[in-house]
């Protein structure tokens, strides 16, 4: 056995193997041509060669019937849709050249083919399924060239409307189903072009098993859309899926497209208490130094008087009397020194700051209500009580990391299945129980967000700032598909002209038209007695103190009338 072997030099050469007795001569001139066209021969055996994935396998063969052995050759090893196949027949070919081409492209989609009828090279086969009358098409010395350079261009395949069956299921927003059963959205739209293109009718099939996506089972089964893809039930996935690795080898991904997040979705923040407004305008610190000042302008003050009166002034009027002026009320004494007009100046505009930041802090608190710290990274994942649930097994990989600690603990978090007692889904449980969170694609996580809301429109679900992994997203076809570079023709195509960016915008534009339909319709707010709740629950402490203290008052005015008299 002898070989002539072509490795890959550049991104358009091919690699060759010429496999057959060592009678027949190399042929030279034949080469010669490959080489001009496909570039450059490396004569090699056979047997050191195993290993080696060369794009073009050349075979010699004695006689036409041997053929027959060939296309039974049952391993996908040796027939593969990207490689080119030179057949070199010594002896003359008959009509059942035809009928070989045809098979191994009906059952192997195998369509780069070529076969040379005797050593001499002047007559050359080439069979092009996506004609529709199917035929030889015959070149000989003067046009040969012609075929090579036809062989290396990248083309797309032709089907002439033959049924193509595609996995594909309705998503919220990038595969969405129509009344009519096509399918709108990037993906639908992207499945509409490919299938123009191509020339195909694509029978759309959604996964019996309920699985969407797929996983692999404890027994090794697929399901989903990558059972169907790796069974060969189907020929492409058209819903986009994360550029990884999954369980199964028997798929590949086509060109990029997309580009998204793994980010997780956990329940919002209460909302802090209405009455809690006014200690959270300020910072324990500020609070504190506030008191503090407070204190220290009665003792000022109290200097200030005791030195100007001459007398030892009542602490208690007096540190009413500055409250007055901290509360942006006026005093009735007058003042009579410099001193006390400038400390009291400076008193009132500290105060007056104060006030009306104060007062700033309650317009916005009581217009727009605020919750307490929301999850926004890992580390406070990691701290809650959550755990994290996720759809399918191929995302467990998502938290595994040896070398961080934080992630490995979230790894030990996942659950895959629950038991959903209060049947509210997923999604309302983390709403309303608040025990579990979901990992997901961001944009889908964010349409929820937007979906599940309070009755007032208020958020109950929180988007977790900090996504532990990001992907490119791709459609996928079977291993060796004949489809793929086709496809890719048309994504490449497809992102030169834009199209991508203008399906997607004006899919967001119709999910913002709404989201701004819904707020229109928001009702007013009115004050209610939740809101007043500090200023009535003051004003009963205050009439309570006020009455405690006037009994107090009156005993103690009793005791002293009673000890007059004796």
């Amino acid at each position: 056995m002898c070989a002539v072997g072509v490795r890959r030099v550049d991104p358009y050469s091919l690699g060759l193997i010429i496999v057959g007795e060592t009678k027949f001569s190399t042929p030279s001139g034949f080469i010669e041509s490959i080489h001009n066209h496909l570039g450059p021969v490396v004569v090699s055996h056979l047997e050191s060669n195993k290993n080696t994935r060369f794009q073009a396998v050349m075979i010699l063969i004695e006689e036409e019937y041997i053929l027959n052995y060939i296309v039974n050759l049952q391993t996908n090893i040796f027939w593969n849709p990207y490689k080119l196949y030179i057949f070199v027949i010594v002896s003359e070919c008959s009509e059942r050249l035809m009928a070989f081409l045809e098979h191994i492209w009906d059952k192997y989609r195998v369509d780069n083919t070529m076969i040379v009828c005797s050593t001499k090279f002047s007559t050359i086969y080439s069979f092009d399924p996506n004609k529709y009358e199917r035929m030889l098409s015959v070149y000989n010395e003067s046009n040969k060239d012609e075929l090579l350079v036809k062989l290396r261009k990248e083309k797309i395949l032709n089907l002439h409307k033959q049924p193509l069956p595609v996995t594909m299921f309705p998503t919220s927003k990038t595969a969405v189903l129509k009344p009519d059963g096509r399918y709108g959205g990037v993906d639908g739209y992207l499945l509409q072009l490919i299938a123009e293109k191509m020339n195909f009718t694509p029978i759309t099939i959604i996964p019996e098993d309920g699985q969407r996506y797929g996983q692999e089972l404890k027994n090794g089964t697929l399901t989903g859309a990558l059972g169907k893809l790796s069974y060969g039930e189907t020929a492409i996935f058209t819903n986009k899926i994360f550029i990884k690795e999954y369980q199964t080898a028997r798929l590949e991904f086509t060109a990029p497209f997309d580009f998204d997040q793994l980010c997780v979705l956990v329940p919002k923040a209460e909302k802090n208490r209405i009455w809690m407004f006014i200690l959270l305008c300020f910072e324990s610190e500020v609070w504190i130094l506030i008191a503090v000042c407070y204190v220290l302008s009665i003792v000022i003050w109290y200097i200030v008087r005791s030195v100007i009166d001459r007398k030892q002034p009542d602490c208690i009027l007096l540190a009413i009397e500055l409250l007055q002026i901290f509360l942006n009320s006026s005093i009735k004494r007058k003042l009579n020194t410099t001193s006390e007009r400038v400390f009291v100046v400076f008193v009132v505009i500290f105060s007056l700051l104060m006030a009306h930041t104060f007062q700033t802090y309650l317009v916005k608190s009581f217009s727009m209500r605020t919750y307490k710290k929301d999850i926004n990274t890992l580390e406070d994942l990691d701290k809650s009580h959550l755990k994290v649930y996720v759809s399918s097994k191929n995302l467990g990989d998502t938290f595994m990391a040896e070398d961080n600690a934080v992630m490995s603990r979230l790894f030990k978090k996942f659950i895959y299945n629950f038991e959903d007692t209060s049947k509210r889904g997923r999604w309302k449980r983390i709403a309303y129980n608040k025990d579990i969170a979901v990992l997901g694609k961001e944009r889908d996580l964010e349409d929820q967000i937007k979906l599940i809301t309070a009755k007032n429109g208020g958020p109950l679900l929180h988007l977790v700032r900090e996504c532990p992994r990001a992907y490119h997203s791709a459609y996928s076809v079977s291993v060796n598909s004949p489809y793929m570079e086709s496809i890719n023709k048309v994504i490449g195509q497809t992102l030169a002209a834009g199209l991508f960016k203008s399906w997607f915008f004006n899919n967001m534009s119709q999910h913002n038209g709404l989201k701004m339909n819904q707020e229109t319709w928001s009702e007013n707010v009115t004050f209610s007695l939740e809101h007043l709740t500090v200023a009535f629950t003051t004003l009963v402490v205050g009439l309570f103190l006020a009455f405690v203290v006037f009994i107090l008052e009156m005993v103690s005015f009793r005791c002293c009338c009673k000890s007059h008299r004796r």
